[in-house]
């Protein structure tokens, strides 16, 4: 049995550990957030790539794409005829990759509901950052 709240809590936090300011990170968190509820995981997939000159949005989008490349049972949950593409692909095949997933509504929704447990629990990490102090001390 595979515990998906550790996982989400796991990847969560390692968002918010990225490099970036916490205003920044907390931000495109709740953006891609926002997008992913309004319009669903296709197009904060396309969001986060639109803004990954961005390093935190770029670190973001490869967390939630390592989540599912590599638990394997979760994985198994939403496979689909291709698999979700590895690191180097481009992202011309990510996006197909979520068109496939999207054709199924169960696997769409079990998608959307990890992605957004993920973002949940890393915006809630970043509010918990420390501000750096001003002036170095």
């Amino acid at each position: 049995m595979i515990n998906l709240d550790y996982l989400c809590m796991k990847c969560g936090n390692e968002i918010a550990e990225c490099e970036g300011k916490k205003t920044d990170k907390e931000n495109l968190v709740t953006k891609a957030m926002g997008v992913l509820q309004e319009n669903g995981p296709y197009a904060m997939f396309l969001y986060l790539e639109g803004h990954s000159k961005n390093d935190i949005a770029g670190y973001c989008k490869k967390v939630l794409l390592n989540l599912f490349r590599k638990e394997q049972q979760l994985a198994d949950c939403i496979k689909v005829e291709t698999t979700i593409p590895q690191k180097d692909d481009k992202f011309s095949d990510i996006m197909a990759w979520l068109r496939k997933v999207s054709s199924d509504v169960d696997r769409l929704f079990f998608l959307k509901k990890i992605c957004q447990q993920v973002l949940i629990y890393a915006r809630y990490h970043i509010k918990a950052l420390e501000e750096p102090k001003e002036g170095g001390t």
